[in-house]
Formats: structure tokens, sequence, C-alpha cells
């Protein structure tokens, strides 16, 4: 591999970071047919891209290509599909838990994306550990998880 590593300046990072920001605040990401859109289209890279996915794993990691394609990218394409399949199950308002005494108020949760995030990602399953976290359904069971020790502590 004759190609010197670059990084990524802190300057673009922040360029970068500004406009990843200011498409948030546009308002795309809360339509939920933008949110099914951008899960096809990543479970369509991953599928689109597994030789170089192998093929940089194998020269980075040592890592077998059957390997990547299991553990990394076929869980990724399927994750996606399951999250592309459920997310509007996932969006609808819910019932939030409350004291009777704000009854009146009929509180209720609204999950809708909240902004830009960074993601440091180890480098073993590089693609799994990131993709994980950009799929909905792990984040969806983690806050979810979080919703019952928070209710379980209040309580």
């Amino acid at each position: 591999m004759d190609e010197k590593l670059q990084y990524t300046s802190i300057l673009e990072i922040e360029k970068i970071h500004s406009e990843l920001r200011a498409s948030f605040k546009a308002g795309r990401a809360r339509q939920l047919t933008f949110r099914k859109q951008q899960l096809l289209q990543m479970a369509y890279m991953f599928q689109d891209n597994l030789e170089a996915f192998q093929q940089s794993l194998r020269e980075d990691l040592g890592r077998p290509e059957f390997e990547t394609a299991i553990m990394d990218v076929g869980t990724l394409v399927g994750d996606a599909l399951f999250a592309y399949k459920n997310v509007k199950k996932w969006a609808k308002p819910q019932k939030a838990p409350y004291d009777p005494m704000y009854s009146v108020f009929k509180p209720t949760m609204h999950k809708e994306p909240k902004g830009v995030v960074l993601i440091i990602s180890p480098y073993n399953y590089p693609l799994h550990c990131i993709g994980a976290m950009v799929i909905p359904y792990f984040l969806f069971r983690f806050v979810q998880s979080l919703i019952q020790v928070y209710l379980r502590l209040v309580r």
C-alpha cells in the first residue's frame, strides 16, 4: 500500500460539523420518509461496497473476507432493513408514565432526531461498531432501557 495515511484537520472537522448541523436544523431529519430513505441508502452502500470493505479490512486488520461479509456487512444490511420496516412504528408518539396529579396534562413522548453526534469507534469491527450506533434499532433499544432504569429510580 503506497498511499500515505491522511488525517482530517481540525478546521475540516469544524466545517463538516457546521454543514451537518445546518442540515439538521433545516428539519429534514424529522421527516419519516427522509429517515427511511437514509436507512435504505445505508443498506445499499454496504452491499455495493462489500468488496472494498473486505479488501480494506483484510489489508488493515488481516481479516478474512467471509468474516467481513458476515460480521460487518451482512449484519448491518439486515439491521438497516429491520429498522426501515419498523421506524414508522418506533416514531409514533407514546404516552409517558406520570404521576396521577399531572394526568390533566397527558404527557407524551415524541421520538425524533435530536441532533448531530460524533461516533468514536473501536477498530476491531469498525463497520459494525459505527453502523450499530447509526441504525435506529440499536439507539431505540438503548433509549428504552435508559427510560426504564430512570423510571425505576424515580419511583
